[in-house]
């Protein structure tokens, strides 16, 4: 990692009076939040010890709904105060742990997502099978039927079930309803931290419009759509913006320079001004594992590459 970086983050957090963790995700890259990510931020939070005001960039683009809980508890550990600044894109399960904050503040071209839970297909993915479904597309599956096709009759219905539990089997069904009542117990106890004081009608009423408010996975939540869902959120000032801006370009540019010649890539960094922790990801040659069918895409790639996080800066 640059020094330049690290100096940015030293002069954000002098300018602000607090300590700053940058955690960022490469833009593109198939790698999300973890629980090994947890790891490493335990061992940046460490050094910079127990602070009364946290700053937090954070740019990330889904992940794990129970990596993202573990972080957003971690950082309370080590946070009176916590701020999570997003200058671009926190979303899905990134969304999730920025709900675990007191404050968002958000850049112009920052936003947020609705989030759901997925379940994996159990095999590979095909024109048949995805490669993971969501807990909202089930849900939805009998609403489609009334709005689309006028099924609303008690036998429509019934009949629309039985097709429903002969295509996806009973205990699975079970399951999506079970990951879908752990994001939401999950999203509401991280929104009693963001708004102590809220009722908890105010509370389900947030949890439903990121869940099921919007339709589409795609659509981003900017900072405006926040304030009157009645999030604590606040633009950057202008100062703020630039300088979370050019953190996190820095940042991708950084990631996107990793000597390809090593077969190397580097797909997020967690920063402070004591340490440097970086997701380095070895990449497999394509046509070894594919010489008739080479994959064209990294992302193609990675799910067969392995990665780890590596310290590369430590200040003791």
């Amino acid at each position: 990692m640059k020094p330049s970086i690290r100096a940015r983050v030293t002069g954000f957090g002098a300018k602000r009076g607090t300590e700053v963790v940058v955690y960022a995700l490469r833009e593109g890259a198939a790698k999300g939040v973890e629980v090994s990510d947890a790891l490493a931020l335990f061992e940046c939070l460490r050094r910079v010890g127990k602070a009364r005001r946290l700053d937090l960039i954070l740019t990330a683009n889904g992940g794990q709904i129970s990596a993202a809980r573990k972080i957003a508890v971690l950082l309370r550990e080590y946070a009176k105060d916590l701020t999570v600044f997003v200058p671009y894109k926190a979303r899905s399960a990134a969304t999730l742990l920025c709900l675990g904050a007191d404050s968002l503040v958000m850049g112009p071209f920052g936003e947020l997502s609705p989030f759901d839970s997925h379940i994996l297909a159990a095999s590979e993915p095909s024109a048949k099978t995805p490669a993971a479904i969501s807990s909202e597309d089930i849900k939805n599956f009998s609403a489609m039927a009334k709005d689309w096709f006028g099924l609303s009759s008690t036998e429509s219905r019934t009949r629309v079930f039985e097709v429903l539990g002969s295509r996806v089997f009973p205990t699975t069904l079970t399951a999506f309803f079970r990951a879908d009542a752990y994001l939401r117990s999950v999203a509401a106890g991280q929104l009693k931290l963001h708004l102590p004081t809220a009722s908890p009608s105010k509370i389900h009423a947030i949890v439903n419009q990121f869940i099921s408010g919007m339709p589409e996975h795609s659509h981003g939540f900017v900072r405006g759509d926040l304030k009157r869902m009645g999030l604590n959120v606040r633009n950057a000032s202008s100062y703020e913006e630039g300088a979370i801006w050019d953190i996190w370009r820095e940042c991708q540019g950084d990631m996107d320079s990793a000597p390809s010649d090593a077969g190397l890539r580097k797909n997020g960094v967690i920063l402070s001004r004591d340490y440097c922790a970086e997701f380095v990801v070895l990449m497999p040659a394509a046509a070894a594992l594919a010489p008739e069918k080479p994959a064209t895409k990294d992302r193609d790639l990675e799910k067969y590459a392995y990665g780890r996080w590596r310290a590369s800066y430590e200040r003791r």
